[in-house]
C-alpha cells in the first residue's frame, strides 16, 4: 500500500512538474521577437510585443475559469484541456505565418491555456503528496519550471538562428505533456460528482488565510514586476552594459529561482510563518543592490536575490493557498493566486512609474526607482512576517475547534 501510494506521489510530482514547464510558454518566442518584427517591418514594436504582454490579460482569465471548472471536471481531464489549448495556440500559428492577426490570436487563445495549467499544476502536487512534503514538492516544481523555461529560451534562441517560424515548434513539447499525463496521472473525481454522492456538502469560502497569501501575491508582484520592465533601460541609463549584460542579470534572477525552489523546504524549517516575509525581503535586497551597484557584479548579485525571493514568493503562496482550503477547492485558491499576480504584473507600470518618478531627488530614475521598490518589498515583506503568522495562527485553531 506504501509503495502504490509512493508511486502516486511520484507521478502526480512528475505530472504537476511538466504542466510547470509548459506554463511557461510565453516566454517560448522571446528570442525571435526582433526577427518577427522584421518579418512584420509595417507593424510597431509595441504591437510585435503583445505576442508575449497580450498574453497577460487571457492567462488571469484562465486562471479565474479553472476554479469553476475544477468543481465539473477532474484535474486529469484539466490539465489535458489546458495542454492541449497551449499546444494548439503555440504551434497553430505555423499555419499562418503571413497573418500577424492570426498568429496574434491564436497566442492570447493559449494564454488561457496557461493559466489554468498553473493551478492545475498546484493542485495536482498538494492533492496526492502528504502534507508535511507539499512546501518541499511545490518548492521542486518551481524549480523545475524555472529550469525548463532557460533551457527552452536557450533552445528558442537556436532555433530562430534558422528561421523565426521555427520557435513554434517548441510548442510540440506539449503532445508529450499530453501523453504522460493520460498514462501518469490518476482519474479523480470532481466536486460536483463528490457533492452529489453525499461524500462532502461544505462550499467554497474565503477566509483570512487565503485573503491575506492573495494580498501578498498582489502587493510583491506590482513591485517585483519592475525587475523585467526597467532592467535593460537600467543597463544602459547607468552605463553598466548593453543587451548582453542584461541577459546575464536576468539569467542570475533565473538561477536565483531555481535554488530558491530546492531549499525552500530548509528554509520553511529555519522561518517557519515567516517565510513568505522572507521572500519579500530578499527581493528587497535585491533591489537595494541594484540602486546603487557600482559595478555589473554587484548586479549579478542583486538579481539572484530577486530571484531568489521571487520563487520563495510564489512558491509558499500557493502553499498556503492550499492549506486555506481542502483538496476539493485547490485548484480555485490558486487560481486565484495566480489571477493576483497576472493582475499585478498588469498595473505595475502605472503605480511605480508615476510614484517613483514623482519623488525622484535627482537620482538616475532607474536607480531610483529599484530603490523606491527595494523599500516597497522590505515594507511588505515586514507586514507578511506578522500577517501570515496571525492568519495561519488563527486558521489552526479554527480548525481544531471544527475537529
Amino acid at each position: 500500500m506504501e509503495t502504490s501510494t509512493k508511486n502516486i506521489t511520484t507521478r502526480a510530482v512528475v505530472c504537476g512538474c511538466l504542466l510547470a514547464v509548459l506554463q511557461q510558454g510565453k516566454q517560448f518566442i522571446q528570442p525571435a521577437l526582433s526577427l518577427i518584427s522584421e518579418a512584420f517591418p509595417n507593424l510597431s514594436i509595441t504591437t510585435i510585443q503583445q505576442l508575449i504582454s497580450g498574453v497577460a490579460l487571457p492567462t488571469l482569465i484562465g486562471a479565474l475559469l479553472a476554479g469553476p471548472l475544477s468543481q465539473y471536471i477532474s484535474r486529469k481531464k484539466l490539465a489535458l484541456i489546458s495542454s492541449a489549448i497551449i499546444t494548439i495556440g503555440g504551434f497553430g500559428p505555423l499555419l499562418f505565418i503571413d497573418n500577424f492577426n492570426a498568429i496574434l490570436t491564436l497566442r492570447l487563445f493559449m494564454g488561457l491555456g496557461l493559466g489554468m495549467a498553473s493551478p492545475c499544476a498546484v493542485s495536482i502536487i498538494a492533492t496526492y503528496v502528504k502534507p508535511d512534503k507539499a512546501n518541499k514538492f511545490i518548492g521542486v516544481k518551481e524549480s523545475v519550471a524555472a529550469i525548463g523555461s532557460f533551457l527552452a529560451t536557450i533552445i528558442a534562441g537556436w532555433l530562430a538562428e534558422i528561421t523565426w517560424t521555427a520557435v513554434f515548434y517548441m510548442y510540440l513539447i506539449g503532445v508529450l505533456v499530453i501523453v504522460l499525463v493520460l498514462i501518469l496521472l490518476p482519474e479523480d473525481k470532481p466536486v460536483a460528482k463528490i457533492k452529489k454522492s453525499g461524500e462532502v456538502t461544505e462550499k467554497f469560502k474565503p477566509n483570512m488565510l487565503l485573503i491575506t497569501a492573495l494580498s501578498f501575491a498582489f502587493l510583491y508582484m506590482v513591485f517585483f514586476n519592475s525587475i523585467g520592465l526597467n532592467i535593460a533601460l537600467y543597463m544602459k541609463s547607468t552605463g553598466l552594459g548593453g543587451a548582453a549584460k542584461s541577459g546575464l542579470v536576468s539569467s542570475m534572477v533565473s538561477l536565483g529561482s531555481i535554488v530558491a525552489g530546492f531549499v525552500l523546504a530548509w528554509l520553511v524549517k529555519i522561518f517557519k510563518k515567516g517565510t513568505l516575509g522572507v521572500g519579500a525581503i530578499c527581493l528587497a535586497v535585491g533591489f537595494g543592490l541594484l540602486s546603487v551597484a557600482p559595478s555589473i557584479d554587484v548586479c549579478l548579485i542583486g538579481a539572484f536575490f530577486i530571484g531568489l525571493g521571487n520563487n520563495i514568493c510564489v512558491a509558499q503562496g500557493t502553499y498556503l493557498c492550499t492549506k486555506s482550503t481542502n483538496p476539493n477547492f485547490y485548484v480555485m485558491t490558486t487560481g486565484l493566486f495566480v489571477a493576483a499576480i497576472h493582475l499585478a504584473q498588469f498595473i505595475t507600470p502605472y503605480v511605480v512609474n508615476p510614484i517613483a518618478e514623482a519623488f525622484n531627488g535627482g537620482m538616475d530614475i532607474y536607480r531610483w526607482k529599484y530603490g523606491f521598490v527595494g523599500v516597497m518589498e522590505l515594507i511588505v515583506g515586514v507586514i507578511a512576517i506578522v500577517a501570515v503568522g496571525y492568519a495561519i495562527k488563527k486558521f489552526e485553531a479554527q480548525e481544531s475547534k471544527a475537529y
